[in-house]
């Protein structure tokens, strides 16, 4: 059909307010990435009108209302009013209501207007947004385009701007690096967890409070101040979002490829390719002609990702559309009813059958009894009691849901919701409550438990396994922890003292356990490869995402004795998802742990790439 239809129109923010009245609300719905203020300071700055801006929270209502009283004066100066961050206030909005209907009783300075910023959300007042303009913001879509958005908005599209510096040959390159840098953070959502961990809202607020300081920091020194550059940029300012530690570490890395003595060559390479380098141009509107010479698509070369990283994103996007869908999907009537219902029945009468007798508790205390010198009689005691809590709620929510479709009970709405997940092939919410993690879908996630189960089993009524599935485990932290505490007090030191010696082995099973320490199998690496000849890791193969991690031996030493050779220092989750609620040890409740695995490349490269393990995958 042609480029023009997969290019955003530039946003005219004139053109919006030339069809508003002051008597006429003008509304941003954000999406995340976007703020809308530079652009509302700079249309006012044009035709003179005074911007009176005000984040709305907690206490902030009555300040508004007087901020709305004084604008709206006849006798005023007719000054712009925005209300900032609506979805924020919810006490504010049935009042802002009323102010909004009684904004033409008296009518108000011809001049005033305003204006609104607000997430989608259902506390904002549906007859404000229906008597509104409405203007839906969203960043760009794509790195080109995030570029050209960039050098035309203020400050780079203001004249001069580029060459107002006192190092304006510096300040061009530094410019255009981080405006790419800023693309980059951007885009690297689309990717899902391969580009971070939580998909944070960076903004154009962030890069324009950053090109702020690389005017000051270039006007006030001879040197270029690379390292306070990267602090303030990367620490600071995008820094200042990130909470995850894994993705600070991305961060930086990333900082590093866009913030160097080498930026400031003409030529110098930003991708592998060179397709993205640091050009030699110095008026602005040479910079827009090179960035119109760029890909349309971004190749994930200029992310620091493997192409496969294409598929990943595809996938994100298909399952999003698809989950979309469903949602549209209304309620069955008539025979369609009854079908559902038999489906229902039939799908909670497999799985029931499915799922074996609970763990004798009792039996495994005696068999395992808690003994110092063998803290995995603990772990394993503790993961049965887990399982077992879990197996019968899932029996009980079957039973239940069986009766609700004979009619013999009520269905409710947690059943009626259980009922849908067994149709759909989701796993149902109830079930996810008592769950170890887990996005398999109904059938994967059935068939996975059972072969936790039957692992658990065989180490309950025979003897401890030789090697150990990762994968098994409720929660893996214990097991870890277990693992050294044995050593810890075989060896009387203190466990804080100690830890864990990574060896890649090349068999894939023993028969007898290690004289010292574990040895585990279960993991995936996502982004890249092991190597078996070569015993390290390399790129992924063209189109394959996942790839088995070899059996492992975890070594508990002293710390001061672990060795490492050149390796990346790899983070293991235990989902693909990656993301988790912030634990009090810094790290995300979805971390395991840190594996060093041989590589002979920078570890900035596999940083870049998103490449981790996994425990689990999600099909």
């Amino acid at each position: 059909m042609g480029e023009k239809f997969v290019r955003p129109p530039p946003f005219d923010l004139q053109a919006c307010y030339d069809e508003s009245s002051c008597i006429q609300p003008l509304v941003f719905v954000l999406a995340p990435g976007s703020d809308p203020m530079a652009s509302v300071l700079e249309a006012a700055e044009a035709i003179g009108r005074e911007v009176e801006p005000i984040s709305l929270g907690q206490g902030q209502g009555p300040v508004a209302e007087a901020l709305i009283a004084r604008a709206c004066k006849v006798h005023g100066d007719g000054s712009w009013v925005v209300l900032q961050n609506c979805h924020l206030a919810e006490s504010f909005m049935p009042r802002f209501e009323e102010i909004c209907d009684k904004l033409g009783d008296p009518r108000p300075h011809e001049n005033f207007r305003l204006w609104c910023t607000t997430c989608p959300s259902p506390i904002f007042p549906t007859a404000v947004l229906q008597n509104s303009i409405k203007m839906a913001i969203e960043p760009p879509k794509g790195l080109r385009a995030n570029l050209v958005g960039s050098y035309s908005s203020a400050p780079l599209a203001n004249d001069g701007y580029l060459e107002s510096n006192a190092k304006p040959e510096k300040f061009r390159k530094l410019c255009y690096s981080l405006c790419i840098f800023h693309a980059v953070l951007q885009e690297r959502r689309l990717y899902g967890p391969l580009g971070w961990n939580i998909p944070y809202g960076f903004n154009e607020s962030d890069m324009l409070i950053s090109l702020q300081q690389l005017f000051a920091f270039l006007e006030e020194n001879e040197e270029t101040p690379f390292k306070a550059l990267k602090y303030c940029i990367g620490e600071c300012n995008y820094g200042g979002r990130v909470t995850d530690g894994k993705d600070r570490i991305t961060l930086n890395s990333i900082m590093e490829r866009f913030f160097n003595e080498e930026v400031l060559e003409t030529g110098y390479k930003m991708s592998q390719s060179g397709t993205y380098s640091s050009p030699g141009v110095e008026t602005r509107e040479e910079f827009l002609e090179v960035i119109e010479g760029l890909p349309l698509v971004a190749p994930p070369e200029i992310f620091g990702f493997h192409e496969n990283a294409n598929i990943t994103k595809d996938t994100k996007e298909t399952n999003a559309m698809f989950a979309t869908c469903l949602l549209c999907e209304g309620g069955g009537g008539g025979a369609s009813s009854g079908d559902k219902d038999a489906t229902i029945a039939a799908t909670a009468g497999d799985i029931k059958e499915k799922l074996p007798a609970a763990y004798d508790m009792e039996q495994a205390a005696i068999s395992y009894p808690v003994l110092w010198e063998q803290s995995m009689n603990t772990v394993l005691c503790q993961e049965l009691a887990r399982f077992n809590n879990l197996t019968n709620a899932m029996k009980k929510s079957l039973v239940e849901v069986e009766k609700a479709v004979r009619g013999i009970v009520v269905m409710s709405g947690p059943l009626e919701a259980l009922g849908d997940s067994l149709v759909y092939g989701a796993i149902p919410l109830m079930w996810k409550a008592k769950s170890y993690p887990s996005f398999k879908p109904l059938a994967g996630y059935v068939t996975d438990l059972l072969e936790r189960l039957n692992f658990l089993r065989e180490w309950l009524e025979e003897k401890p396994p030789a090697t150990y599935w990762i994968s098994a485990f409720f929660f893996q932290h214990a097991f870890m922890t277990a693992s050294k505490q044995n050593y810890s007090r075989a060896e009387t030191i203190p466990i804080d003292a100690i830890g864990l010696q990574f060896e890649m082995l090349q068999a894939s099973s023993y028969a007898k356990p290690p004289a010292l320490g574990v040895y585990v199998y279960g993991f995936f690496f996502e982004g890249a490869r092991w190597d078996k000849e070569q015993k390290k890791i390399l790129e992924s193969d063209p189109k394959v995402l996942f790839t088995t991690a070899p059996l492992m031996w975890f070594q508990p030493k002293r710390t001061v004795q672990i060795r490492h050779p050149p390796s990346y220092l790899c983070p293991v989750y235990k989902t693909g998802d990656r993301r988790g609620i912030l634990a009090t040890t810094g790290h995300s409740t979805n971390f395991i742990l840190d594996i060093y695995v041989p590589s002979d490349v920078p570890e900035a490269h596999w940083v870049q790439r998103g490449v981790a393990m996994l425990s689990q995958l999600d099909d």
